[in-house]
């Protein structure tokens, strides 16, 4: 086992390295408070530097404590500065791994070290190919939005169009659709270039996750939980009670092609995918849940989805959310990061996109009997 040296800074001004790994070749991670340094001789650097520190620091304490043994003078004054000099200095903290430090807590933000992942294909495609590519899913998850608004049978449906979680989740799967496709022409376009470069040839000039990164990924990680719950759900408790000979053309857009968009979206795109992540699903189906009690509990005839969602019966409906939210949603969580390590190992594997070339990851790590 190896452990990963983590150096924490707080009063000192070497944080940045980023300029010195361009100039070298060299790819660095953000820097900033508690993040990994990864270029192994700058490393040495700050160990060196912070042992060199904290033996003048020693040194210092000891000549202070000898000079006020001899002249027979209390040292609170000489202890005040040597504590303000240890202050000023800077202090490393080595972490080791799961054998030596405490368990981390699940990674449920949107921290990560690549923003070219929201705007850029997991393969060698073209950017202004892949920007098309957003455009022309974004277009068709549109068309059949209007589509269902404008052609919105009652006939078949007891409810208006806004009460139903299909159309809540095609309408949130449409707006990371368009977003995703608006933040891949504005990076590509402001910042990469509109020329056709592959996805390895991308500038590393912007290195920082911004606020639309993060609206993107949290989009993305509730749609892909929810498209996939809707077709199963739909199709296994709400379609056998229309006793259709065949799927109808709602159907296949609504129920089963939004799932479609998501694997595709899976396969294609670099987004990351967390399983921790899962608890924003978790939220929105809770937000789903809390509607529909609200809206029965005006008129007990307003059943949206009878057996799924009949809190005439709250016994059995509580029954099914629960198993929704503790098998169903953390199962199909578990089916889309297999997607996601499949095509990060593919890729990884045949096109090496994850460090471009010019560029190499330096992990430093320290034996386990430094512990």
């Amino acid at each position: 086992m190896l452990s990963v040296l983590e150096s924490q800074f707080e009063h000192w001004p070497l944080l940045d390295f980023t300029q010195e790994a361009k100039e070298n070749g060299i790819r660095f991670e953000p820097a900033g408070k508690n993040q990994l340094v990864s270029h192994k001789s700058c490393l040495a650097e700050v160990v060196e530097m912070s042992t060199f520190f904290t033996s003048f620091s020693n040194s210092t304490d000891q000549r202070e404590n000898e000079r006020d043994e001899e002249s027979g003078v209390e040292g609170t004054m000489q202890n005040n500065n040597a504590d303000s000099i240890n202050a000023s200095l800077p202090s490393v903290e080595v972490q080791h791994s799961s054998c030596c430090r405490r368990p981390r807590m699940p990674k449920i933000g949107f921290d990560y070290e690549d923003p070219r992942a929201f705007y850029t294909s997991q393969w060698n495609i073209p950017p202004a190919l892949f920007v098309c590519y957003r455009f022309l899913i974004a277009g068709y998850a549109v068309t059949i939005l209007a589509l269902s608004l404008t052609y919105f049978d009652r006939s078949r449906w007891d409810h208006t169009w806004p009460t139903y979680l299909t159309n809540w989740t095609y309408t949130l799967l449409t707006s990371h659709l368009i977003f995703a496709a608006l933040v891949s022409m504005y990076e590509t376009t402001h910042f990469d270039g509109f020329g056709f470069k592959s996805f390895s040839e991308v500038d590393m000039r912007r290195n920082q996750m911004l606020t639309y990164h993060k609206i993107s990924w949290l989009l993305f990680a509730t749609v892909s939980i929810g498209a996939f719950m809707v077709t199963i759900v739909y199709f296994s408790a709400i379609y056998p009670q229309f006793h259709q000979s065949s799927v109808s053309q709602e159907d296949i857009h609504l129920h089963i092609m939004n799932s479609m968009l998501v694997i595709l979206d899976l396969l294609i795109s670099a987004y990351p995918f967390r399983f921790s992540h899962l608890i924003y699903p978790l939220i929105y189906g809770f937000v789903y849940t809390s509607f529909s009690i609200v809206y029965w509990s005006f008129d007990h005839s307003r059943v949206i989805y009878p057996i799924v969602l009949d809190w005439n019966h709250p016994l059995s409906t509580c029954m099914y959310v629960a198993l929704l939210s503790v098998i169903g949603i953390p199962v199909i969580s578990l089916i889309c990061f297999a997607f996601h390590q499949i095509r990060h190992g593919i890729s990884s594997r045949y096109y090496n996109l994850s460090t471009p070339p010019g560029y190499q990851r330096i992990s430093v790590v320290v034996p386990d009997n430094e512990c």
